[in-house]
């Protein structure tokens, strides 16, 4: 097993003994070199507050620290005497201080870093780079990546999601052009644990994991930190890692207040962008004991994206006969979507330093992301043609083959659609708590709670040919992709009516509402006691706990009517035609104005094809609490360092679910029945982490941590659908009767990770900044979906297709990471980072989920197998400005079967970014997204000969004016 887990409380007992054997050390060992002095104080840096990972050193000794958060160090164990005190910080000049340390005595000192960088000169003016984050990833024992809100602002990033992606192994998958969920190392976004200043964000999605983070504006943020190897300190749930957004505070910085305004333009169809932004931040009182932090964010920005998508690729049926792994298109579609997209945040933190050893505060925020998207879709059904002619068949080049011209005699269906989706999504969130600093021990206390929530609502309004409204003769079509994969021509015969509105007659409407809660509310507290045994070996002792309580609800509601006596078609209501898309390519043809919906709604002759049980099939209730606790001690001596500890999570899970069995079964009705399920466990998670600094500018890392994921909500609902497929025979019970099963799975076990980080980093004023990794997850769990034929299952007998998610058996992840930041005194700065990886989930190798081209071990779904990135800037007098590219290799989309999964092209972004600085109030900045016009491809199979997907997003150009009062 990769997480040593116990059912027992055998495990609890022995946590709790392990707490008593730390508290009597700590105790005993409070007496050690009483004579022995103490120097402590605070590093900052001007015109930026507190300074995290400064390495503070009495010269001549071994006795060191790093600089915490909050700027703060405390050296130990220190003789009495006269020393000079050197201040570190990888990128500025030493700063060394003279300090007279006498017997017992406990010496304050403050220290402010010069304001250049090493590369100083006269005409040189660096905005901000990565120079800061460098230092705070430093002094972190673990493996841990740090973005700072210099060097958000530097790149051409909106929202959190795209200020990720410029870290090493992280990928972002985007959203019409936008970035939204991230991974990290491979592991999907779901894998990842969220928090909003130390707590943790439940999710909007269906399956309750995932957390969109376009949802947080990039602006609104001080710090991102990225922590890949958990100490036990950190909750296990987090298999890819641990992202942790914070705002900005009124002690982190000094005070300022800031406007700035935006407007942009998008190529396609002229969209139009504009935003504002602003934070005000101050200290007062008497002795600047209060601090207060505002900042607010609006953007609006309306966005156009065409696209033409496939739907299903099949063996191809050629004058009757079928041809093994030859695929042909089963469905085009032409795709017109309009979004209105508007992100709308606020947050403010107030903090009271009631004495100078201990800092309270409250905070709370508020963030939405509207998107409104009007959707016009243009199908045409190839694959219900009678017969394929004229076939012109291109090796795939992975085992199948593609048929690339054809043909279609006799066909029938043409569709037009339009969907109005209105898609709010709500994070809230408040927080009280505080940190106490009292000699040798720290104290931090936090409580919180996050609200999610989405209220996704969907008009649907369709009109097809061959309804009764119509009498359109069949006709045929043509498909060919031999001039391009990625936009294939098709034509409609003569006949077809496929831009004549008179010809759609009306299908139905669909009204689909989905509605999502996921409220969190989390306590925790965390010890610190630091000991110090003479000279440079010294011991912290840390240990906590965080109960973590989730409110989880999915409630799925969709309406259906019809009118088959009607007569309405879509000339009744048809506006003005969509131009060609697609870069002019395919005509779209008549639009479905956006009031048909409604009009039609109103109707009185609708027939209401609604199933209830259908949505209640979706809808489930859940409750997860999570007491987690830990204990860990970090060991220092010389240039060595090694963490180890364990933490224990208790989990209780409540669930609920409904069932519905078709009435012509046993124990059938027509009534749906609510089911409930209950469980609880407990899982241990050891770590270890070694650090060795080799010297100032080397340090070598290596961790063992233990991790989980637990299932999605979704997978876990005791929801059931038992339905009879009667087969060619209406007699009940006959042999070829099927019985349908389709259900959750509550006996899900949680995917289980074993992990090993290996690092080296290379610090130097000279060279730059390089690091090294490699990484290795071994999970265990997966959980997949899986079609089984048995003969009897839970009471029921005969031919039964049960569909359910299962456990496999087990994956892994492997992967290097690459680094290299250097900035030039010639004003040229370099970032660059890339990541390979490597990753072997194992299927069945037989049974009805078995690929048919017999493969067992697949890669990760969602993980690309490189990653990188590549930022060029210059600074030089009051101009910054900065070049970024960004790639994204190929990768499996979505799992189907051999020679069908879904499989997202190469991705490259190249975007810039200018700023200048007129003076220190006014400053003007210029950014250019998607420079090359790039567009998002997906295929079906690896060969790239079958398309999924085409969609451009176009370029656009924004320009912000930015005032600083402060």
């Amino acid at each position: 097993m990769n997480v040593f887990k116990e059912r027992s409380t055998g495990l609890i007992s022995g946590a709790l003994l392990g707490f008593v054997f730390f508290f009597s050390a700590i105790f005993s060992a409070a007496a050690i070199a009483q004579d022995d002095g103490r120097i402590a104080g605070v590093v900052t840096r001007s015109g930026s507050g507190f300074v995290e990972g400064v390495l503070v050193r009495i010269q001549g000794t071994d006795i060191e620290a790093y600089t915490d958060s909050n700027g703060r160090f405390a050296l130990r164990g220190v003789e009495p005497g006269e020393y000079k005190l050197e201040f570190k910080y990888f990128g500025f000049d030493d700063l060394v201080k003279d300090v007279a340390v006498a017997p017992g005595e406990s010496v304050e000192l403050s220290a402010t870093l010069g304001e250049g960088l090493v590369l100083e000169e006269e005409d040189l003016v660096v905005i901000g780079d990565r120079t800061l984050a460098l230092n705070a990833e430093r002094a972190f024992v673990g493996k841990k990546s740090v973005v700072l809100a210099e060097k958000i602002g530097q790149f051409p990033d909106f929202n959190a999601a795209e200020a990720l992606q410029r870290l090493t192994g992280v990928h972002v998958d985007n959203d019409r052009g936008e970035g939204r969920f991230v991974s990290i190392r491979g592991a999907p976004s779901s894998f990842n644990r969220v928090k909003l200043n130390g707590l943790s964000l439940g999710s909007p999605e269906s399956n309750g994991l995932g957390v969109p983070l376009d949802v947080f504006p990039a602006s609104q943020l001080a710090k991102i930190e990225v922590t890949k190897s958990a100490t036990p300190a950190q909750d296990a749930n987090s298999i890819g890692g641990e992202i942790n957004l914070s705002f900005p505070t009124a002690f982190g910085s000094d005070p300022r207040t800031f406007l700035k305004f935006s407007l942009g333009q998008t190529e396609l169809d002229s969209g139009n962008r504009q935003g504002l932004n602003g934070l005000h931040s101050q200290t007062f009182g008497n002795n600047d004991q209060f601090g207060i932090t505002i900042t607010a964010q609006y953007d609006k920005r309306d966005i156009k994206a065409e696209t033409i998508e496939t739907d299903g690729w099949e063996d191809v049926d050629n004058d009757g006969d079928d041809i093994d792994n030859q695929f042909s298109v089963e469905e085009t579609e032409l795709r017109n979507m309009e979004v209105e997209r508007e992100n709308q945040g606020f947050s403010t933190v107030f903090e009271w330093k009631p004495v100078e050893s201990t800092r309270l505060y409250t905070s709370a925020s508020i963030n939405e992301f509207d998107e409104t998207e009007w959707r016009h879709r243009f199908v045409t059904t190839f694959g219900r043609a009678d017969t394929v002619e004229d076939v012109t068949v291109v090796d795939a080049g992975d085992g199948s083959r593609t048929v690339q011209d054809a043909n279609f005699i006799e066909m029938d269906r043409l569709f037009r659609d339009q969907q109005l989706d209105f898609t709010p999504q709500k994070f809230t969130v408040f927080a009280i708590g505080g940190e106490t600093l009292l000699d040798d021990w720290e104290f931090k206390y936090q409580w919180g709670r996050s609200e999610t929530e989405e209220l996704r609502k969907r008009e649907v309004v369709e009109f097809r040919q061959g309804s009764s409204d119509t009498d359109q003769p069949d006709f045929d079509a043509t498909y060919t992709s031999s001039g391009s994969v990625l936009t294939p021509r098709i034509t409609h015969g003569a006949g077809s009516g496929a831009f004549d509105p008179a010809s759609y007659g009306f299908r139905r409407i669909r009204d689909r509402q989905n509605f999502r809660f996921d409220d969190v509310d989390t306590l925790s507290a965390d010890v610190t006691r630091f000991l110090e045994f003479g000279g440079d070996k010294k011991l912290d002792v840390q240990f906590g706990f965080r109960l973590t309580t989730r409110e989880r609800r999915n409630d799925e509601n969709d309406l259906e009517f019809s009118a088959e006596d009607a007569g309405l078609t879509l000339a009744d209501f048809a506006g003005d035609e969509i131009g060609n898309i697609v870069d002019d390519i395919y005509r779209f043809g008549p639009r479905i104005p956006g009031s048909t919906f409604s009009e039609i709604r109103a109707r009185s002759d609708l027939d209401d094809d609604t199933d209830p049980e259908d949505d209640l099939l979706d809808d489930y209730d859940a409750s997860v609490d999570v007491l987690g606790y830990y204990i860990q001690g970090t060991y220092s001596w010389s240039d060595f360092a090694i963490l180890a500890g364990v933490r224990v999570e208790e989990t209780e899970l409540s669930i609920d679910g409904y069932s519905v069995i078709n009435e012509d079964l046993p124990g059938g009705s027509e009534d749906p029945v609510r089911q409930s399920f209950e469980s609880d466990y407990n899982d241990t998670f050891p770590a270890l982490h070694f650090r060795w600094d080799i010297s100032d500018e080397l340090v070598f890392r290596t961790a063992w941590t233990n991790s989980i994921r637990r299932p999605n909500f979704n997978d876990l609902a005791p929801a059931r659908e038992v339905d009879l497929d009667e087969g060619d025979d209406d007699t009940i019970g006959t042999a070829d009767d099927v019985i349908e099963i389709e259900q959750g799975n509550p006996q899900l076990l949680p995917f289980e990770s074993e992990n090993i980080d290996i690092s080296l980093d290379w610090y130097s004023d000279k060279y730059g900044a390089f690091s090294i990794g490699y990484f290795t997850k071994d999970i265990e769990n997966f959980i997949s979906e899986q079609t089984d034929r048995l003969s009897s299952f839970d009471g029921f007998t005969g031919n039964i297709e049960l569909e359910r998610p299962i456990n496999l058996e087990k994956g892994s992840i492997d992967g290097f990471e690459f680094s290299w930041t250097k900035q030039f005194e010639s004003g040229i700065g370099v970032d660059f980072n890339y990541t390979i990886v490597d990753s072997e989930v194992e299927f069945p190798s037989e049974g009805a989920d078995a690929r048919t081209g017999g493969e067992t071990k697949l890669p990760l779904e969602g993980q690309a197998d490189s990653t990188g990135n590549l930022a060029l800037s210059y600074s030089r007098d009051k101009l910054y400005t900065q070049i970024a590219y960004k790639r994204t290799d190929s990768f499996i989309a979505g799992y189907d079967d051999t020679f069908l999964d879904e499989v997202e092209g190469v991705r490259e972004n190249i975007d810039l970014k200018a700023i200048y600085q007129f003076s220190d109030t006014y400053e003007l900045e210029l950014l250019v997204r998607n420079i090359t016009d790039e567009e998002k491809t997906t295929f079906v199979g690896t060969g790239e000969t079958r398309l999924r997907e085409f969609e451009k997003n176009g370029r656009w150009v924004q320009a912000s004016f930015k005032i600083n009062f402060q």
